[in-house]
């Protein structure tokens, strides 16, 4: 059995997959994973690799069957608890992994409790810790293991009320009927409590896998349409094809009968850096932000991006070079012209490659949900050698703090790509891009790689849409008109030509204004005021950061665009409270249309 193998190398190729296959090879490993493993403790784990690997591309059916799968193996429920508790200690964990560690500790984490440092107490701190950054319906979830986990242990009972009476008068329906419903239960008497609060039972087995069924509806029409079929042939395969809506009716009907007991996992919300990502241009083709070792000249002002600060990384001490390199090897001048192409690309899109030589590949992948950012960073060696001392140097920056989780190994094999993982939280207004410097040995041909580049975490990646009125609008353009109390500015006007120097249309304007401003960059439409003109564009953000004000809330800054066509030219004018979001979307928006 070679399973174990495919998964293996599937997950790992997972990693730089293109965004577009993503979710169609997390359904197709999950089946693999459990339709073929000898050990169901490994395909616990391949799951959680999953769920760590492509978080949002995990639907529903996935993890709703590792619950089923851990519900109906006794011998597997201490294991799933202990992992998924050891998994929910990181302090920045996918809302799916949340879903699915607040059902088991819920369901089974009495198993573990027993155990040093796993007790209810521990458990429901861990919880806890993912409370406020979690969706409404995931804080649903979680508040029914709570109530389970304040009935099985004592001391958790005064930790669990004061949540329930807070969230009693919350403005979200569910929570508030939720945590009314629990706080009221220990009244309605013991026997109730333990029929509402007992044990899930078994799953039914005589179901059909749902993740099976889904291939199987998607791969209608195709060659291989019957390869999850086993042991049917074709007209076999197609009588299920020809069946499958009346099945997955049937699934659903199921589904929603067991929905009745408290502990049934709740439907997957859209996860917010999920739905991100998916709102952003279709196109993937990413970019690259790289140098060549000599210094660049300064490129002219009228070429696009020019505003935009990403210019030659100024060069850090290098690393002691190894063996006594003969070679340096940085960007090669003629990359240079593409690369602003490149980083303007992926400030629009969610992955693709950095950088690339007959080297090495190094790929970006970015997401973010307000002012928290998740990055990664792929390197693959292309060649035959393997590399020594590889590094992905990101200096320190005041507005944007950066945490490893997954560090990058110090050697890549041949043919093999290693990634950094990495968490950020945008603390202050800024209008750069950040450093990174990706550098490796190649010891057997003698040389020392290293490639400067800015990675596009820009402005408007911490940026919420607001939806203005027209009045609404005006008054605060009004207001934003005038300096800040320090004598700063707070408005950036330019003027430039469009990018292919044709006359700018009214479909054009439309273009701009839906798939770069709102879906791209993410501001707000406003309503009643662009209507009587086609070649204006207003719209509204607000810039989120991590920084707490005096009242106790996170500090953001509102802003403001206004965009004008006329003949072949654009007019930009952005206010913002603070001057650096101006500057930083005057030279993201105009990167995008010059």
């Amino acid at each position: 059995n070679n399973t174990q193998n495919i998964v293996k190398e599937l997950v790992a190729y997972l990693e730089i997959a293109d965004a577009g296959i993503r979710e169609e090879m997390v359904l197709k490993i999950a089946i693999v994973a459990e339709k073929y493993a000898e050990d169901l403790e490994w395909y616990v784990m391949t799951i959680l690799q999953l769920i760590k690997t492509a978080g949002d591309e995990i639907s529903d059916d996935v993890w709703h069957r590792l619950v089923v799968m851990v519900t109906n193996h006794k011998d597997l429920q201490t294991f799933a608890a202990t992992k998924l508790f050891e998994a929910l200690n990181s302090p920045r964990c996918h809302e799916t992994l949340v879903q699915v560690g607040a059902y088991i500790l819920g369901e089974f984490g009495f198993l573990i409790a027993e155990e040093v440092g796993h007790s209810g107490e521990a458990q429901f701190a861990v919880l806890m810790s993912h409370f406020y950054t979690s969706t409404v319906a995931t804080q649903c979830q979680m508040l029914t293991s709570f109530v389970k986990l304040g009935n099985l242990y004592e001391e958790c009972r005064p930790l669990v009320s004061p949540i329930f009476e807070k969230l009693r008068r919350s403005p979200h329906v569910e929570l508030q009927q939720r945590a009314c419903e629990y706080l009221a239960l220990p009244e309605q008497g013991e026997e109730m409590m333990e029929d509402v609060l007992r044990e899930m039972p078994v799953w039914s087995t005589d179901r059909k896998s749902a993740l099976e069924q889904r291939v199987r509806n998607q791969s209608t029409g195709t060659a291989d349409a019957n390869a999850w079929v086993k042991g049917k042939d074709d007209d076999d395969a197609n009588k299920e094809k020809d069946t499958s809506k009346e099945k997955d009716t049937k699934d659903a009907a199921a589904s929603s009968d067991s929905k009745s007991g408290a502990g049934n996992p709740p439907p997957k919300p859209p996860h917010s850096l999920k739905a991100a990502a998916k709102a952003v241009v279709v196109a993937v083709d990413l970019l690259d932000m790289s140098e060549p070792e000599p210094p660049a000249p300064t490129p002219p002002a009228s070429s696009p991006a020019a505003d935009l600060d990403f210019a030659p990384v100024s060069a850090p001490t290098p690393p002691p070079p190894a063996a006594n390199p003969s070679k340096q090897i940085g960007v090669s001048a003629d990359i240079l012209p593409s690369m602003r192409t490149w980083f303007n690309e992926l400030v629009l899109t969610p992955q693709g490659v950095l950088f690339e030589d007959t080297h090495v590949q190094v790929s970006f992948r970015h997401a973010y949900q307000q002012h928290q950012a998740r990055l990664a960073i792929y390197i693959k060696n292309k060649t035959t050698n393997p590399f020594t001392a590889a590094l992905a140097d990101i200096p320190q920056m005041s507005y944007l703090t950066v945490n490893t989780s997954q560090a990058l190994p110090a050697s890549i094999a041949p043919g093999e790509t290693a990634s950094m993982v990495m968490g950020g939280e945008c603390m202050e207004p800024f209008d750069g891009a950040p450093e990174c410097v990706v550098s490796f040995t190649n010891v057997s041909s003698n040389s020392q790689h290293r490639y400067p580049l800015r990675l596009p975490v820009v402005a408007t990646c911490f940026m919420d849409a607001v939806g203005l009125a027209r009045d609404d609008f005006m008054g605060r353009w009004t207001a934003l008109g005038q300096p800040a109390p320090d004598g700063v500015s707070r408005e950036q006007i330019i003027v430039f030509k469009a990018s292919n120097g044709n006359i700018i249309t009214p479909q054009i304007v439309a273009d701009v204004k839906a798939r770069i401003l709102l879906n791209a960059l993410h501001l707000g439409a406003t309503t009643g005021l662009d209507d009587a003109n086609p070649l204006q564009v207003t719209c509204a953000g607000t810039f989120r950061t991590g920084a707490m004000a005096p009242n106790g809330q996170r500090v953001s800054v509102g802003c403001l665009v206004k965009l004008d066509a006329s003949n072949d030219q654009w007019k930009l004018t952005v206010r913002a409270v603070h001057g650096k979001v101006a500057t930083a979307l005057k030279n993201v928006i105009k990167a995008q249309l010059s």
